[in-house]
């Protein structure tokens, strides 16, 4: 048995991180696509810190928050965990939520 130490709330390090991505995908399909008029997807999977599991309900939840508050624009998202070991089922108003 051992024990680490994981944060209970994801950093804004983490959601600049995220959000950076997700604008360089929709820049990287406004390339392909700069009158948007395919469907566009952006699928992302979340390596969290946390390996157990044990507050990814609470990152998913900040994540949501953040992105209900600066959206992004230009494709739907779509967002799986890297890991579920307790089986939960994640919702989000601001994207999809997928498990693999």
């Amino acid at each position: 048995m051992f024990a680490t130490e994981v944060a209970t709330t994801v950093t804004s390090g983490l959601l600049d991180k995220v959000i950076g991505t997700l604008t360089h995908a929709v820049e990287q399909l406004d390339h392909e696509d700069p009158e948007r008029t395919a469907r566009r997807i952006v699928f992302t999977v979340l390596h969290f810190d946390d390996w157990v599991g044990d507050y990814q309900t609470e990152y998913i939840a900040q994540l949501d928050a953040h992105l209900a508050a600066d959206p992004i624009e230009g494709a739907e998202l779509a967002f799986s965990p890297a890991s579920n070991l307790f089986d939960r089922r994640f919702v989000m108003r601001s994207a999809t939520v997928v498990d693999l």
